[in-house]
């Protein structure tokens, strides 16, 4: 059964600001969030898939991230759980069996067939580009991103909370695919 894991959006009021290379507004990089999360495949005739993510992002010892996704059908039984570090990604799946890539995106197309930057997602959660790699933002008015093009993505923020953390995300690629994740909850650490 696929799987899935991806974010994108765009919002905000005004003008947005196009910059090509300046930080991203200082968020947490340490969160819990409970998403729902749609594919819209390239395959116009394809059901659309939808599932439930339990993202986690912890801090490991020396400093690296790890990102645990906890990947549910629509009715809440687990399909999958993901750990991320930025030099590999494991897949669990409810039987037990487990799979390792150093590259993420090679897991993402062997466990929902389509290659997604899974590295990449906990940043573009959270509201920021990955760090140390080129990308293109710009901001709305009240300073929070807009959008991020990075690794081919186009990542847009449709709306933001009260407390300007991302809700509703969008994410698309030129050849048509599209993800949409809505932050249900932004869950206490």
């Amino acid at each position: 059964m696929p799987l899935l894991l991806m974010i994108g959006g765009m919002g905000g009021c005004g003008a947005p600001a196009t910059v090509s290379h300046l930080p991203d507004q200082p968020r947490q990089p340490i969160f819990n969030v409970y998403a729902q999360v749609t594919v819209h495949p390239l395959d116009k005739t394809a059901a659309v898939q939808r599932f439930l993510v339990l993202w986690q992002r912890h801090q490991l010892t020396g400093g690296k991230l790890q990102d645990a996704a906890e990947i549910k059908t629509i009715l809440g039984n687990t399909q999958a759980k993901i750990f991320i570090t930025p030099d590999k990604a494991q897949l669990t799946y409810p039987d037990g069996k487990v799979v390792s890539e150093e590259n993420g995106e090679v897991l993402a197309r062997r466990a929902i067939g389509y290659a997604l930057p899974i590295q990449a997602l906990g940043y573009w959660l959270s509201g920021m580009s990955v760090p140390l790699s080129d990308a293109k933002k710009q901001f709305n008015s009240d300073g929070n991103i807009s959008e991020i093009n990075q690794f081919g993505w186009n990542v847009k923020y449709l709306n933001y909370y009260s407390d300007n953390k991302p809700e509703k995300i969008n994410l698309q690629k030129p050849d048509g695919l599209q993800v949409d994740v809505h932050i249900r909850r932004w869950l206490p650490l």
